[in-house]
């Protein structure tokens, strides 16, 4: 009888590289650093640990937008003849995602080694739809702005970002 061929031996797939530290923040960022207690370390490291070998699961939530829609055609003319443009839905939802920001301010936080960085100014990314892609240009200190200041800031980076325009910080 013949000898069997020697079995080929499959590699592992190579591990893929490690992503870049982001830094939690930079100098001069208006934040709070507190170091985090031993429960909340192994509650972070236990929230890594399932976020790799668990299925992810979204919540999806419909909300009533119908005074929104009301108050916008209400206001549409003379929000045109006054600011030149037309009021959109999304600085309502930027202005409550402010709203909830305030209200929740862990959520405006980020873990840095064994210490939260709890972000003092409110930065909101709006995503904004390419013919060749998607880019989300950031509204730093969006939380100083008022709905109408919102909409000018979201209509004038989306036309920039339309046209290549927009500048490497902001969309960072």
């Amino acid at each position: 009888p013949s000898a069997a061929a020697p079995a080929r031996r499959r590699s592992a797939p190579a591990a893929a590289p490690p992503m870049p530290a982001i830094p939690a923040f930079r100098p001069g960022d208006n934040v709070v650093v507190e170091p985090m207690s031993l429960m909340r370390r192994k509650i972070a490291e236990h929230m890594v640990m399932s976020k790799r070998t668990s299925a992810h699961v979204h919540t999806i939530y419909e909300i009533d937008c119908s005074n929104i829609m009301k108050t916008r055609k209400q206001v549409q003319d003379d929000f045109v003849r006054r600011h030149g443009q037309k009021l959109t839905v999304t600085p309502f939802v930027v202005k409550a995602c402010i709203e909830a920001l305030r209200a929740v301010p862990i959520v405006n936080a980020s873990v840095d080694g064994d210490n939260i960085v709890y972000k003092k100014d409110i930065n909101v990314g709006v995503a904004v739809a390419l013919d060749w892609g998607l880019i989300v240009p950031v509204i730093h200190r969006a939380d100083e702005l008022s709905l109408v200041g919102i909409n000018n800031r979201v209509a004038d980076m989306a036309g920039r970002a339309r046209t290549k325009q927009l500048k490497p910080e902001e969309v960072q």
